[in-house]
């Protein structure tokens, strides 16, 4: 979802898991943060798996791994011959309505061009990849 409320409707759902692993795992909830808890239990939040799995798609949809023409077909390069001061490396296209400026692979599109130029999405390994996103979220 894109709406905080739902958002944080799902991450209640995470909340209450790591309260149940937590008491398992023998650690008082109320001495800890949710984010604490997460680290030690090696945990994303729900927020930034589903950047990560998104980002990742679409690594996955121009390394050729995920063989789609049709979503192929909406990741379109930003080449200007002119020196604007805009670096992003996907063109994103105008959304009207929330559903489609939230769609998943423009969504995904939005947050690699939000990344720093460090991590370069043609040249590298998906293994990489995914550590220099865990580093950069």
């Amino acid at each position: 979802p894109f709406y905080g409320a739902y958002v944080d409707i799902i991450e209640r759902v995470q909340a209450n898991f790591l309260r149940v692993a937590a008491f398992k795992l023998g650690v008082d909830f109320a001495d800890y943060h949710r984010t604490d808890i997460l680290n030690r239990l090696n945990l994303l939040t729900l927020e930034k798996r589903r950047q990560l799995l998104d980002m990742t798609f679409i690594f996955d949809l121009i390394a050729g791994k995920t063989d789609s023409i049709q979503l192929l077909s909406r990741i379109k390069l930003n080449a200007s011959n002119h020196n604007l001061r805009s670096r992003k490396l996907f063109h994103v296209g105008f959304h009207r309505t929330n559903y489609g400026l939230n769609s998943p692979v423009d969504r995904a599109l939005r947050m690699l061009n939000d990344l720093d130029n460090s991590i370069d999405i043609f040249s590298v390994s998906l293994a990489s990849f995914k550590f220099k996103l865990l580093n950069c979220l």
